[in-house]
């Protein structure tokens, strides 16, 4: 009996374990969260939560958000976009935070949001050592695919970028997003980055999608 409850103790204390290896994120509600490790991002907490939970696998970490704080003009909440930031580093068995510049006024924000200065903090309000760049698309800001831009730029050698989470000629990913994925065609040769990503994604999208995409480009 002593054997049973011993190893049952040791099984719980591994499980227990193995779920707090990972790297726990927290994420305050004037911070949103575009990409994760290639991914679309899945955040724990409540629904009225002000600070939600991203939770990632140890080890090479990107994160693409952005900072928008809001500030209350008569009877109106007025909102200040940074611009879109990557951020990479390297954390195993951590708890971070986002330490963020606090404005006073719109004006202010306004100012000085662009060239926003921030960084990871843990528990002893120690700073991560990570490397940062704005992801930039010219032209029409409305509509971005932050997915498939990460996954452009991972392709180049960016500062933030990570080749782990970039296509390899429009193949799958290697990093395991837990859906499947097909694999794709080869691209043409001589295809552009933003030309293989074109053949990458239409060759993961299901019928409707194609047909979707099909009507759209007849139409250009």
């Amino acid at each position: 009996m002593n054997i049973l409850r011993t190893s049952s103790f040791i099984g719980m204390m591994a499980l227990s374990a193995s779920s707090m290896a990972q790297v726990n994120i927290s994420v305050p509600g004037d911070v949103e969260i575009l990409v994760a490790n290639g991914i679309k991002p899945h955040l724990t907490g409540g629904v009225f939560d002000y600070e939600k939970t991203l939770s990632l696998a140890d080890g090479q970490q990107q994160i693409v958000f952005r900072y928008k704080p809001y500030f209350s003009q008569g009877k109106d909440n007025i909102g200040v976009e940074s611009d879109v930031i990557v951020a990479s580093f390297t954390a195993t068995n951590k708890s971070l935070s986002f330490k963020l510049p606090k404005y006073k006024h719109a004006k202010d924000a306004q100012k000085s949001i662009k060239n926003l200065q921030w960084s990871f903090i843990d528990k002893q309000n120690k700073k991560v050592q990570l490397t940062e760049d704005k992801l930039q698309k010219e032209g029409m800001q409305i509509g971005r695919n932050y997915l498939t831009e990460i996954a452009v730029y991972n392709q180049t050698q960016s500062p933030a970028a990570v080749s782990a989470y970039a296509p390899k000629n429009a193949q799958v990913q290697p990093y395991q997003s837990g859906r499947h994925i097909q694999s794709g065609k080869p691209a043409p040769q001589g295809a552009t980055t933003p030309e293989t990503m074109l053949h990458y994604w239409y060759e993961q999208a299901d019928d409707a999608t194609k047909a979707r995409f099909k009507r759209f480009v007849n139409q250009q």
